[in-house]
C-alpha cells in the first residue's frame, strides 16, 4: 500500500509535504511528461535545433492556445528554456535537466526492484503468500527467481 511507503505522507497532493526531495522532483517532471502532447512536443524539438510555437503547432493536431499552455508546463518544470526574439519565443530542449530525469527515473525504478528483490529473497513481502498461490504457473515469476 502506497500509504505505508518509505517518504509518503498522506497528504502528499501539495509539493510542500513531498518527501523526499528527489522523489518531488521526479514527480513534478513525470506529471509534466504525463500528457501525450507533451511528449510530442518533447520529440518535435529533439528532432530540431530549437522551434517557435508556430513551427510546433503545424506539426500537431491541437490549436495554437492549446500547443502555448503545454509549452508553459514543459518551461515550468525546467524540460524547455524559452529564448524571446521580438514577439516570438524560440522554445529549446534542457538537455541537461532531460539527462538528470533519465538518470533519477533508472535509479528509482532499479531502487524499487532492488527492494522488491530484497523483499521476495527474505519472505518478508506482507502478499507473499497471496503472490505465490496466485501465480504458481505464473512464468513471469520464474524468471524473477
Amino acid at each position: 500500500m502506497a500509504e505505508k511507503s518509505a517518504g509518503f505522507r498522506p497528504d502528499s497532493g501539495s509539493e510542500t509535504s513531498c518527501a523526499p526531495a528527489a522523489q518531488c522532483e521526479l514527480a513534478k517532471v513525470y506529471r509534466a511528461l504525463g500528457h501525450p502532447a507533451r511528449l510530442a512536443i518533447i520529440e518535435t524539438l529533439a528532432s530540431r535545433n530549437a522551434a517557435c510555437c508556430g513551427e510546433i503547432v503545424d506539426r500537431m493536431p491541437l490549436a495554437q492556445s492549446t500547443v502555448s499552455q503545454h509549452l508553459q508546463v514543459l518551461k515550468e518544470t525546467g524540460l524547455l528554456t524559452c529564448e524571446t526574439m521580438g514577439r516570438n519565443c524560440r522554445y529549446y530542449l534542457n538537455t541537461e535537466m532531460l539527462s538528470k530525469a533519465a538518470v533519477a527515473s533508472e535509479d528509482f525504478f532499479n531502487r524499487v526492484s532492488e527492494q522488491h528483490s530484497a523483499c521476495r529473497k527474505a519472505g518478508a513481502c506482507p502478499d507473499e503468500a497471496l503472490n505465490n498461490t496466485e501465480n504458481k504457473n505464473d512464468p513471469r515469476e520464474k524468471a524473477v527467481e
